[in-house]
């Protein structure tokens, strides 16, 4: 019964309709969360891909690189998402633009190191998001499971 009243709400429901629908999902999910993390980290990936698709927004790579703290001492980006775009275009053109900024800081964050040069973090950013034993979402499954 439930589908349907839920597909009649969606399809005919007023305005006013429509919101307490959404505060019944809303208060469901809540309550997922509470009792089992795995099981809402699913869903938050299922609605994920209905709005924005399988790869990495630009709003959440941008929260992600904001709440870097990088081993150099610093904060956030260490590469803006101009100049990790050019870098892109030479060692990773298949990746999307937000992984690959999101990634890249990330890499750096992690593993600075003064003696190495941007050509390793480049280099770990795209077998990272190129690996190709890993899940076709995986960007996006590591921000929701681990960063997020």
């Amino acid at each position: 019964m439930h589908r349907e009243i839920i597909h009649d709400i969606i399809k005919h429901g007023s305005d006013g309709q429509m919101e307490a629908l959404k505060d019944v999902l809303i208060d469901l999910i809540d309550d997922v969360k509470k009792e089992d993390l795995q099981a809402y980290k699913a869903i938050e990936i299922r609605l994920y891909h209905i709005l924005y698709g399988d790869k990495l927004c630009e709003k959440y790579a941008r929260k992600w690189v904001e709440k870097l703290e990088r081993n150099d001492g610093g904060r956030g980006e260490k590469w803006s998402v101009e100049q990790t775009e050019s870098v892109r275009q030479a060692y990773a053109p298949s990746a999307d633009k937000w992984e690959w900024y999101a990634v890249l800081n990330s890499i750096y964050a992690d593993y600075y190191h003064d003696k190495f040069d941007s050509s390793i973090y480049y280099q770990l950013a795209k077998d990272f998001i190129t690996d190709k034993d890993a899940v076709r979402d995986k960007v996006l499954a590591y921000y929701m499971y681990i960063v997020g």
